[in-house]
This record gives C-alpha cells, structure tokens and sequence, in this order.
C-alpha cells in the first residue's frame, strides 16, 4: 500500500534569486491517499516525512518547524529560523528519470552555480538536535554551542569530534581554504 517516486527540487536556500536548477532529490510517497515528502538529504531537513496536505501550517520536528506550501506550479518547503519563514526548496510532482538524477548529482558536486560545490557544509543529528557546519561556523542545537573555526586545526577537530570524518593533512588544508573563501549566508 506504499509507493514513493522521486522528483526534484530547486534549492533556495543560500542562493541568487533566479536560480531554476533542480538539483535536490526528494521522494514524495503516497500512503492511504495521503501524500508525504521525504527528505533526508537536505541538510537543515527534514527527518521524518512531512505531510503534503496540511499546506501552509507549521509542521515540528525535533525542535525545527517546517512548512510545505502548496504554490502554483508545486510545492515551497520552508524552515522556521529566527528571522521568520526562509525558503529551503521547491519541487512539483513531476517523476523524474535515472539521467536526470544523474544530471542533479553531477550539478551538485561540480557546478560552481551549485552550493555544495562552493561551501563545506556537514550536519547531523544526534540528541534531540542537529550538529551543523557550514563553512567556518558550527553549531549544536541540542547544547546551544556556537563556535567560529579558526584555521585548519580547528576544522580538523570538529569534522573529526563531531561528525565522526577524519582527513588528512593535505585534504584538510583545501577543505579549510573552500570554507574560509566561501560567502554564502550561514545556517541561523
């Protein structure tokens, strides 16, 4: 009594007002003629599937409110900060094939349009929260901790402590560089 297909998204969050590129893989599955969003790949996401019908109301997660709005051409799916509503993605109901996802992955890793090729970005959740690092800036949500990233030995610690990835050396010196020059908005 479940099926799931994959569509994709346009990213807003963190990008030029414009971009169009569906480069986001989500699952909208269908249970009990209901219809859910799943996501999990989405770094300030969600982790259980939010529900399609209840457009425009705040739906809570672990401490996070979500909203998926039924728009014109699909769906918006924002995240409460504390600034107000900020805009994660958007997608319709549109399958999409293996090319395309395949088109998405490679635009993701390798365009300099695409956020995750100009930023370091890690985040997981533990406790309750989301531990999240978004170029030289960490936070834990379930400790409140906040800290900058200094240079290379700190980056190291903190992908190592706090997100179980260890690089080495040389790795670690370009990573820190990517995250030092980039300047996209940080996660609030």
């Amino acid at each position: 009594g479940l099926s799931a297909k994959p569509v994709l998204a346009t990213v807003r969050y963190g990008m030029p007002a414009g971009t169009s590129v569906r480069s986001h893989l989500v699952l909208v599955t269908e249970l009990q003629d209901r219809f859910y969003l799943s996501d999990t790949g989405f770094g300030c996401g969600a982790i259980w599937p939010l529900r399609l019908d209840q457009s425009g109301k705040a739906q809570r997660q672990h401490g996070l409110n979500f909203m998926v709005t039924k728009i014109e051409d699909g769906y918006l799916v924002q995240l409460r900060q504390k600034t107000g509503w900020v805009d994660l993605y958007q997608f319709d109901l549109n399958e999409v094939s293996h090319r395309q996802i395949d088109d998405a992955n490679h635009f993701s890793a390798r365009s300099p349009e695409s956020m995750l090729s100009l930023n370091l970005v890690a985040t997981i959740y533990h406790g309750g929260g989301r531990r999240v690092l978004l170029n030289t800036r960490y936070h834990d949500e379930a400790s409140g901790k906040s800290e900058e990233i200094r240079g290379s030995i700190d980056l190291r610690s903190c992908l190592k402590h706090q997100f179980s990835i260890d690089l080495s050396t040389a790795e670690i010196h370009r990573v820190f560089t990517v995250a030092k020059n980039a300047d996209r908005p940080s996660f609030s």
